[in-house]
């Protein structure tokens, strides 16, 4: 992702623009830091702006347009000047990331810059959920927050303008697009044979998943570094003795990487994990996970007798996985 925004920003052209004088002034309430710090993301401009006691700030840069960082504490979004900036900045330093407003000149390319860092973010993170939630409709809000990006650049911004927002739509939207294609792959998946897989147990044998046709398989894919798989085993322990009596066979499948093999087998007999206990080969990048389109961890696969996914992302223990599979092994699928 850096390397696309630096070689985006050659690409704009940037270096060629004369200096300007830019007026930015403001308040930040609640202020502990003492002071703005301002650099450009290709490290040739640094500009220290103090804040005074009453939290206020005023400054006159003399920069060339484009889009620079504006660092308060660990914070630094981007912040973006032109020729014809005069630029009003009111925050609260208790939360100045999220609490950020702008007026003046300059006021809208920041506004529309904060919103795509923000939204972009949002979607983001909500496609990563690693727990159930309607896929289509969150691509259709990805794509469509896309799509809106677009038109708002390209209405009423000078070009060079619009070039520092291409860049920071594009740092979005390569990572969404990236992401929204993985999911694309795993909603592909529903109801279609599953992926095969030949993975080690915790006693070096390999298990195939054609070992378990004709049985209902649940794929808990885990791994001892995650705090929230752990939280979920006893949970899923419990829902495995209780469909102990059904054709439902339980299958670990841990992506710790092969320097931590030794953890993940003590961890399955410290906690006495049940089921198939199995290990991946190269974690997040094996090829159990790409097959699978799995992103987050823990993620729960449902496969029917037959061997074609049910659901590629069924729920977690607590949140009702034994309620579910009760009702696809009594509705048969």
């Amino acid at each position: 992702m850096k390397q696309l925004f630096v070689l985006l920003l050659c690409l704009s052209g940037f270096a060629v623009l004369a200096q300007t004088k830019i007026e930015f002034k403001g308040t930040i309430a609640h202020d502990t830091i003492g002071k703005l710090i301002i650099t450009g993301d290709h490290g040739d401009f640094k500009q220290v702006v103090p804040i005074d006691k009453d939290g206020n700030f005023n400054a006159v840069i003399n920069t060339r347009p484009g889009i620079y960082l504006l660092h308060y504490g660990p914070m630094k979004p981007y912040l973006l000047l032109s020729d014809k900036t005069n630029l009003t900045l009111k925050a609260n330093g208790k939360d100045f990331y999220n609490t950020r407003k702008f007026d003046g000149r300059g006021s809208a390319e920041n506004k529309l810059a904060m919103e795509i860092v923000m939204d972009g973010t949002e979607v983001y993170a909500s496609l990563m959920a690693p727990m159930w939630f309607n896929e289509d409709k969150q691509l259709k809000k990805a794509e469509g927050l896309m799509a809106s990006w677009e038109n708002q650049i390209k209405s009423g911004f000078s070009e060079s303008t619009q070039q520092s927002l291409h860049i920071i739509e594009a740092e979005q939207s390569v990572r969404l697009n990236d992401y929204i294609a993985v999911i694309k792959k795993r909603i592909a998946l529903q109801n279609h044979p599953a992926p095969a897989f030949s993975l080690k147990d915790v006693n070096g044998k390999t298990v195939n998943l054609a070992d378990f046709k004709g049985k209902y398989v649940v794929l808990d894919v885990w791994a001892t570094w995650c705090s929230p798989c752990r939280e979920e085993m006893p949970g899923l322990m419990k829902i495995e003795e209780n469909l102990k009596d059904k054709n439902v066979a339980f299958i670990g499948v841990s992506i710790d990487k092969p320097e931590q093999e030794d953890k993940w087998k003590k961890y399955v007999a410290d906690n006495k994990l049940a089921g198939t206990q199995l290990i991946t080969e190269g974690g997040w990048e094996c090829q159990f996970m790409k097959d699978y389109g799995v992103q987050g961890v823990p993620t729960y696969i449902i496969i029917d007798p037959n061997g074609h996914i049910l659901d590629v992302r069924a729920k977690w223990p607590k949140y009702g996985l034994e309620k579910q599979l009760k009702r696809i092994v009594r509705n048969g699928g």
